[in-house]
C-alpha cells in the first residue's frame, strides 16, 4: 500500500519572448490574501512534512506537493490556491528580480548547463525552442504586474492544465476533490502554441569562450517527437552509445583512454521536436581528439556477437528501468492499462519474473559467445 500521495498542476507554456522569463518568475511573487507573506506557503507545507517545489521546462511549468496520503486534502487545497489566487505584489516582484537574475548567474557558472542552452541555441536558434527557459536578464528587468496578470490570463485556462494525483489515494474521491478545488479555473481559450522549425542544410558549430578547468562538448542531432513509434529504437540505442557504464561511450572514453570524467547520451522529445545528444566534459588538451571516439561508436557496424549482447544487455534494463510519464496516444494508454494490473516490483511474482528475464537473458548472452 503505498503510504504517500503526490499532487501536481503542469501548465503548457506561452509564446512570447517574454514568457519564458514568465514562468521562470512565476512562482516568486503568488502569494494570495490568506497566506500574503513570503515563507507563509513553505512552513504550512513543511508543517505537513511535505516535498514541494516548483520547475519549469521548455514547454510546461509545474508545481507539486508529495505528502503522506492523509494530508492529501490540505496539499491539493494547496497547489489549487497558487494556481487560482495568485496575489502578484509589485513589491515582491521587486524583490524576486534579484533572486532569479542570480539564479540565472549561478547556471552561467555551471559549464554542463551552459553548454546544454547553447547547443538549444544553436539547433533551433530564435524561437521558443531555442530560448534559454529562464529568459534574459534585461526582460526581467522591465517586467510588470500587468505582465504576470496577462500571461495567467491567457495561459493558465483549462485547455492548457493537468491536474496529476500518484500514490495513495481513492481515485473516485480524488476527481471529486479535484473538480472542488479548481471549480473556479478558467474556461477561456488557450492561446495558440507556435509549431518548432526545423531547418538545417549542412553542419552547424558553436563554440563560446570561458575559463573554466574542463572543456564540455555536446554532439546533438535531430530526430523526431515524443508520438513517433521510432521513439523505442532511439532509446536503446542512446542506451547502447551512451547510457551507462557499460556503455560504449563509457568503455572508451573513461575505462580506456581516461578522458573525460563525465561522457554519455540521451534522447530529448518534445512534442513537436526531438534531438539525441552525446555530452563529455574533457581535459582542454585533449578536445580535438575527443570527437573521433564518439564517432566510431555511432556508426552502424556490422553484426556481431559483441553488438548483439551489448543491444539484450539495453532491452533487458530498460524494461526494469521504471516508466516515469507515458506519451498522450491511445496506444500509449492501452500499454499504461495494462501495465497497471502487473505486480509492483516489490511483489514475489515480480521478483520471480525478473530472474527469469535474467535467466533467459544469459542464456542467449552464452549462446551468441558460443
Amino acid at each position: 500500500e503505498q503510504l504517500t500521495s503526490v499532487a501536481r498542476a503542469v501548465i503548457e507554456k506561452g509564446l512570447l519572448r517574454q514568457a519564458k522569463s514568465l514562468r521562470f518568475y512565476y512562482l516568486g511573487p503568488m502569494f494570495r490574501a490568506e497566506r500574503p507573506q513570503a515563507g507563509m506557503i513553505a512552513e504550512e507545507l513543511a508543517a505537513l512534512g511535505a516535498q514541494f517545489n516548483a520547475f519549469t521546462s521548455q514547454e510546461f511549468t509545474c508545481y507539486y506537493v508529495k505528502v503522506a496520503k492523509r494530508h492529501f486534502e490540505k496539499a491539493l487545497e494547496i497547489v489549487s490556491d497558487l494556481y487560482l489566487n495568485p496575489l502578484f505584489n509589485p513589491e515582491e516582484i521587486d524583490k524576486e528580480r534579484g533572486v532569479v537574475i542570480e539564479e540565472i548567474n549561478m547556471y552561467e557558472d555551471m559549464p554542463q548547463h551552459k553548454v546544454q542552452r547553447l547547443m538549444m541555441e544553436l539547433l533551433y536558434g530564435d524561437q521558443p525552442a531555442g530560448w534559454d527557459v529562464a529568459g534574459r536578464k534585461e526582460v526581467i528587468q522591465k517586467i510588470t504586474q500587468a505582465d504576470f496578470l496577462n500571461y495567467r490570463k491567457e495561459h493558465y485556462v483549462a485547455k492548457a492544465t493537468a491536474v496529476a494525483v500518484a500514490g495513495g489515494f481513492d481515485e473516485a474521491e480524488a476527481i471529486e476533490r479535484i473538480k472542488g478545488h479548481f471549480r473556479g479555473i478558467s474556461g477561456a481559450e488557450k492561446s495558440g502554441k507556435l509549431r518548432t522549425i526545423e531547418s538545417q542544410r549542412s553542419p552547424s558549430l558553436l563554440v563560446h569562450k570561458k575559463d573554466s578547468d574542463q572543456t564540455h562538448l555536446v554532439l546533438a542531432t535531430r530526430t523526431f517527437d515524443m508520438f513517433d513509434e521510432r521513439r523505442f529504437a532511439l532509446q536503446v540505442l542512446s542506451d547502447v552509445l551512451g547510457g551507462g557504464m557499460s556503455s560504449r561511450l563509457f568503455n572508451k572514453v573513461r575505462n580506456e583512454l581516461g578522458a573525460a570524467y563525465y561522457v554519455h547520451s540521451s534522447p530529448d522529445l518534445s512534442t513537436d521536436h526531438g534531438v539525441l545528444d552525446i555530452v563529455a566534459g574533457v581535459d582542454h588538451k585533449r578536445r580535438s581528439s575527443r570527437s573521433a571516439p564518439a564517432s566510431r561508436a555511432s556508426r552502424c557496424r556490422k553484426k556481431s556477437s559483441r553488438s548483439r549482447k551489448t543491444i539484450f544487455r539495453a532491452l533487458f534494463f530498460l524494461t526494469l528501468r521504471p516508466r516515469t510519464s507515458w506519451p498522450a496516444t491511445t496506444g500509449a494508454r492501452r500499454s499504461w492499462k495494462r501495465r497497471s494490473s502487473r505486480p509492483t516490483s516489490s511483489s514475489p511474482r515480480s521478483r520471480r519474473s525478473r530472474r527469469r528475464r535474467w535467466g533467459r537473458w544469459r542464456e542467449r548472452s552464452s549462446r551468441t559467445r558460443s
